[in-house]
């Protein structure tokens, strides 16, 4: 597997296609997860608090971003991340996960999908099955085909971002997507079928992964921000991935702050989460100068 790694501009471009609230302010790209509340669009850029312009909105609601080491910080961020990614090996595993990890490497095989057909006709295969098992709510307008298509589509005017196809007995039964944006590799997108997942094909995409990025002289491998939920960020721990926390800055609006507590349960946990210096730790309360 290789990634050639795209600017912040390109990966801002592809972002943009797919939907992503984005504003380029002071040479910062930021994005907009949350109404009024913005984080930058490559979430390892370090800024001086206030050394750049934030976005206007940015009032109403909040900011937060990571900060260089040498800056005073009241708040941190927490990441999933691999790192030390040049020395990895099967050895590096917990001897059951190598176990597990052993067997799947002998069912099944990967190769970056290149034709958008095979993407969209096979891959929306496994999309349904992975819809049905799970009600994934992101993007959920992708069950229907032609919405599946479009987001293809869009997937392959980047030829930067790697398509992995997962088969078992030469039928595709998983799709990866993933690529690298300046010094960090990014798992995006992620779907399986039902025997596939049984089988463990999760374990057989990351050690796909890490493998790939053992070739590259990335910093991390980021598998995405915690989530609050205990099962999914815990399933990320034991496949290898490490809690990585980095000094931040972060400011909300305290009316905002209330209103996301009693509104947006689930976003308000998943700040809470990120911002908590330690896993399973609970963050002093997010309105952080």
């Amino acid at each position: 597997m290789h990634w050639e790694p795209m600017t912040v501009d390109e990966y801002a471009g592809y972002r943009l296609r797919e939907g992503l609230k984005l504003v380029k302010v002071d040479g910062i790209w930021w994005m907009e997860p949350r109404p009024c509340f913005f984080l930058p669009l490559f979430l390892f850029r370090e800024i001086s608090p206030w050394s750049r312009r934030y976005p206007a909105k940015a009032l109403l609601g909040g900011v937060m971003h990571l900060v260089p080491p040498e800056t005073s910080s009241a708040a941190t961020m927490n990441f999933h991340v691999h790192d030390d990614l040049q020395n990895y090996s099967l050895d590096t595993l917990s001897s059951r996960r190598r176990k597990i990890t052993r067997n799947s490497l002998s069912r099944f095989t990967a190769r970056p999908i290149v034709d958008l057909e095979e993407f969209v006709e096979a891959g929306y295969r496994v999309y349904q099955v992975f819809y049905r098992r799970t009600g994934y709510w992101y993007k959920k307008e992708r069950i229907v085909k032609e919405n599946f298509r479009s987001w293809a589509e869009n997937l392959y005017r980047f030829p930067k971002i790697c398509k992995l196809g997962i088969y078992l007995e030469g039928r595709l039964c998983a799709v990866e997507t993933s690529y690298q944006v300046e010094d960090v590799v990014f798992g995006d997108n992620l779907f399986s079928d039902d025997v596939s997942l049984k089988l463990n094909v999760v374990d057989f995409i990351t050690h796909e992964l890490r493998q790939g990025a053992a070739q590259t002289e990335a910093r991390y491998f980021f598998a995405g921000l915690p989530s609050g939920v205990p099962t999914l960020d815990n399933s990320k721990s034991k496949k290898g991935c490490k809690l990585l926390t980095l000094p931040a800055y972060c400011k909300i609006n305290p009316l905002a702050l209330a209103l996301a507590r009693v509104v947006m349960k689930d976003g308000y946990r998943k700040l809470v989460t990120v911002l908590a210096r330690e896993e399973g730790q609970t963050a002093q309360s997010p309105g952080f100068a």
